[in-house]
């Protein structure tokens, strides 16, 4: 029996932090740029650095609890990037989050990438966006998304 190549998908994902409150935001597409699911997230208290943590944590864990084995992660957060990938050292307030991210990474053999601000404006969006809501919404095609995201979304193909 032949086996089925791996589903790959791409994953951006942004947070965001007013006045120490922090929201999330990312898409989830497959690997010829059609969107699978697009969210954003409230996540309450904190600091910019949570905010790009814990959205990038939200959607792996999405991720993999749906079955997408192979996994390229961009965040525009260079520090993430360089804390998950073992390059930098960790801030403390943030060292159970990327344990965990890092953890989900390397047992599943996700690559995660650092990408300029401006390649990753529908996920920015999503993430302002979060701060107008009280409960995470979730996006499932591209006809459901906010009509400020879409045509950021059509751009970014």
């Amino acid at each position: 029996m032949e086996q089925a190549s791996p589903h790959i998908v791409e994953l951006n994902s942004d947070g965001s932090c007013l006045r120490g409150i922090c929201g999330g935001g990312g898409v989830v597409r497959h690997n010829e740029g059609r969107i699978i699911c697009a969210y954003s997230i409230p996540l309450g208290p904190g600091t910019s650095n949570m905010a790009e943590a814990t959205s990038m944590l939200f959607r792996i864990k999405w991720c993999v609890n749906n079955g997408h084995s192979v996994i390229i992660g961009e965040i525009d957060s260079l520090l993430i990037t360089k804390c998950v990938r073992r390059e930098w050292k960790v801030p403390w307030r943030i060292l159970h989050i990327i344990n965990e991210i890092q953890e989900l990474v390397e047992k599943n053999g996700f690559e995660i990438k650092h990408c300029f601000r401006e390649a990753n404006r529908p996920t920015d969006k999503l993430a302002s966006m979060s701060h107008n809501f009280e409960s995470i919404h979730v996006f499932y095609s591209h006809t459901e998304l906010p009509n400020q995201v879409k045509g950021l979304v059509n751009k970014d193909k």
